[in-house]
């Protein structure tokens, strides 16, 4: 049996949608996402997916924490595209492949081996969390290759 409920406000005072589930003979919860940033019939399709791959015996609690997991190891701007990517974008949108194209085309020959500067992001040599920000301010697309790239 499993159920979506609202859950209660965290210490920023922001509620959440909470799938329970049983799995193995064990009570499990996974955070499906804060209101009102998803929406109860969002929250309810999620649980929907989540329940079917519940009955094939997997774990999506300890899924989610894995891909968690992951995002601390994001070495470098093609990496971290990836994860947004397939987090963000691959999901809701009727043609990723539009913004794969980007990233492929010009941000990752441009920028991808560069290794993320870090100011809280989940970031492999700090393990903070805040922003990405910028190394530099450039006024031009080249500057900003040049600088990124050191050539």
């Amino acid at each position: 049996m499993s159920e979506v409920v609202p859950g209660r406000g965290s210490e920023a005072g922001k509620a959440s949608w909470i799938l329970r589930y049983r799995l193995n003979g064990r009570s499990k919860e996974k955070v499906l996402g804060r209101y009102p940033e998803l929406s109860l019939g969002d929250a309810r399709e999620q649980a929907r997916q989540d329940r079917a791959q519940v009955e094939r015996g997997i774990d999506v609690a300890a899924a989610k924490q894995a891909e968690k997991a992951l995002l601390l190891e994001v070495p470098t701007v093609q990496r971290l595209g990836e994860v947004w990517f397939a987090r963000y974008i691959q999901p809701p949108y009727k043609h990723p492949d539009v913004v794969a194209g980007v990233l492929r085309k010009h941000i990752n020959p441009a920028l991808g081996s560069v290794a993320p500067e870090c100011s809280g992001w989940p970031c492999a040599t700090t393990g903070s969390n805040a922003t990405l920000r910028p190394t530099s301010t450039c006024s031009t697309p080249e500057e900003t290759r040049c600088r990124a790239t050191g050539g």
